[in-house]
């Protein structure tokens, strides 16, 4: 990789860091070299620096800058040059020093030594690195347009490229496994240091970090039935994704992708302020995109070969999908709709709401419908796409959607999208309180309520009674009782 190293451009004073460098251009002469510092990077500025494991993290890092001065202070020639630190949980911190023209080997050794490679402070979880940009001596002679060859990768990017080198089948695993073991840690760190009087926060916070709970536990129980979440839902700060976030990256711990995706595509409505939580949303976004275009273009396989009237084929597509991602209710769908020509409509009909709604609740499509519930709940689905087109109407298509969700039975998806509709719109706020309220109550939370006025029995009873009559009004669930 080779990155752009003119020093007079911008100089990136972080607040994690805690420290003054000096800026651009002022050039610190020791012996024989002068050193201007240049810009200082760091791969995620909302990252607190306190996860690095050393009693004094700031004044470490302050210490990059005095080894810079000691490396070169009997330098002669000209020289720019960044000095590239990777900190990691599970492995020592790597350093790296790249310089154009490269620089004397014993330069690199003095680095070491001032930094002291051998006991260098790593992450108590997840990664960071920093990259100082400085010039050595009379810079002004070398071409500040041409870059400087170097191989650092800041762990963004590294996670970029190994998942595009992985397989199909690779990639959901890779996704697990980092939601698991550095997403959510590093989460529950920043999340743990929080006031002890947000007790629901310190509380999901101990939940990210205990790793082994998510695997003997359902994401359902840690969030949808938890107290401790829904405290910590109502005690965030109305801008701050973290504890939403903790939901997010759960699902995909689990490998349940679609989920995950559900609550992306909720989030991206609105504004969050900048933080850890937030930097890793948009990484995933990144990654599932990825993913998400590859997958499809698999599904589009197997609908090809159905078309062309070869079920079979159409099937082992299907099958090869799901064989690495079983939270696909796309393919689900797909597969159930192949078996139809290969095997008896009943023994479909047998796995089809299990499987696709097991996956995706919210999936806007239905095959069978024997009741005139099940056909208000498919087309409930389908308005799903009704949705979001007029931004005039996005408060009301937020309760709508929610709504839905609730018509569903997807109690805990429904209860963070009224959630958001009461931050959202003050205009809807008691509805959306009755529907949270409700969804909180089925899901076995019962103490919330507590914390709002007035009749909560009322409350719920207008959500009962409001679902009732979209039900019944619904022109699906009429047709299927005319034909009964």
């Amino acid at each position: 990789m080779r990155r752009n190293t003119s020093i007079n451009g911008c100089f990136c004073l972080l607040i994690l860091i805690g420290v003054i460098l000096p800026g651009p251009g002022e050039a610190q002469p020791l012996s024989g070299g002068q050193i201007s510092m240049g810009e200082l990077v760091v791969s995620s500025a909302n990252l607190p620096i306190a996860l690095l494991d050393v009693e004094d993290p700031a004044a470490w890092m302050g210490m990059i800058e005095e080894a810079v001065y000691f490396a070169f202070r009997d330098e002669p020639d000209a020289h720019l040059a960044m000095l590239c630190i990777a900190f990691h949980a599970d492995r020592p911190t790597a350093l790296e020093l790249c310089c154009r023209p490269p620089c004397a080997p014993q330069i690199i050794s003095a680095l070491e030594e001032r930094l002291g490679i051998d006991t260098m402070p790593r992450m108590k979880c997840g990664e960071f690195a920093v990259v100082q940009h400085f010039a050595v001596n009379d810079y002004e002679t070398l071409s500040t347009e041409d870059e400087i060859p170097c191989d650092f990768e800041f762990p963004q990017e590294r996670r970029l490229r190994q998942f595009d080198a992985l397989s199909f089948a690779e990639r959901p695993r890779f996704l697990a496994a980092w939601a698991r073991s550095e997403v959510l840690p590093v989460l529950g760190h920043i999340l743990g240091k929080v006031d002890a009087k947000f007790e629901g926060v310190r509380g999901q916070a101990a939940v990210m970090r205990g790793t082994e709970s998510l695997g003997q536990e359902t994401v359902a129980s840690l969030t949808d039935s938890s107290g401790t979440y829904w405290r910590a839902r109502l005690e965030m700060a109305v801008a701050d994704v973290s504890i939403i976030a903790s939901r997010v990256f759960m699902h995909l711990a689990h490998g349940e992708i679609e989920r995950t995706q559900n609550l992306l595509l909720l989030l991206y409505k609105f504004h969050w302020e900048p933080s850890a939580a937030n930097d890793y949303l948009e990484e995933l976004r990144a990654l599932l995109t990825i993913y998400l275009d590859q997958r499809h273009s698999l599904i589009k396989q197997g609908i090809s070969a159905f078309d062309r009237g070869d079920s079979q084929e159409a099937i082992r597509v299907y099958r090869q999908v799901l064989q690495a991602d079983s939270s696909c209710a796309w393919a689900w769908h797909e597969y159930f709709l192949a078996r139809e020509t290969t095997a008896d409509l009943e023994s479909a009909e047998d796995g089809y709401d299990t499987h696709v709604y097991g996956a995706n609740p919210l999936y806007p499509i239905g095959m069978f419908a024997s009741t005139g519930e099940s056909a208000f709940r498919i087309e409930r689905r389908m308005g799903i796409s009704e949705l979001f087109a007029d931004p005039d109407s996005f408060a009301e298509d937020l309760l709508s959607y929610a709504d839905i969700a609730l018509d569903v039975e997807t109690l805990g998806l429904a209860a963070e999208i009224y959630w958001q509709a009461i931050l959202y719109n003050e205009e809807n706020r008691d509805r959306a309180l009755d529907g949270f309220l409700y969804c909180l109550e089925q899901l076995g939370v019962t103490d919330i309520k507590a914390n709002f006025r007035g009749d909560a029995q009322a409350r719920f009873r207008r959500v009962e009674d409001a679902a009732r009559v979209r039900m019944e009004s619904s022109v699906m669930y009429q047709a299927m009782h005319k034909k009964r």
